[in-house]
């Protein structure tokens, strides 16, 4: 599966990476929830999965700005505070398949994916 992460820490992107990498899945990194519009937006991607607490662009305006463009898309959120407001907007958007609690557990976030 091609999966776009969209994630300002630079050392879970790369955790990512390589987890994903190794379950067979082609990845490629955006740093912020604008280069991730722009990645999401026009990529060939089959899963964003993405922070919601970013600079530039905070990943509820990415969610909705790619499904603009791709609303085909499927998501997978993964955030430190689940209850937040920004959280609560995404919740009722069909194509955010999952909120995931930071601190992240792979198995589960693997097993979401499998899923799709």
């Amino acid at each position: 599966m091609n999966i776009l992460i969209i994630e300002d820490d630079l050392a879970l992107s790369e955790l990512y990476l390589k987890f994903l990498t190794h379950a067979g899945h082609n990845v490629e990194l955006s740093a912020d929830g604008w280069q991730g519009f722009k990645e999401g937006g026009t990529g060939d991607y089959q899963l964003i999965i993405t922070d919601l607490n970013m600079p530039n662009w905070d990943g509820v305006t990415s969610i909705k700005s790619i499904l603009e463009l791709n609303p085909n898309l499927n998501f997978i959120v993964v955030t430190g505070y689940p209850d937040s407001l920004l959280a609560n907007k995404i919740k009722n958007i069909p194509q955010v398949k999952h909120i995931i609690t930071k601190p992240l557990d792979f198995k589960i976030l693997l097993n979401y994916i499998n899923e799709l």
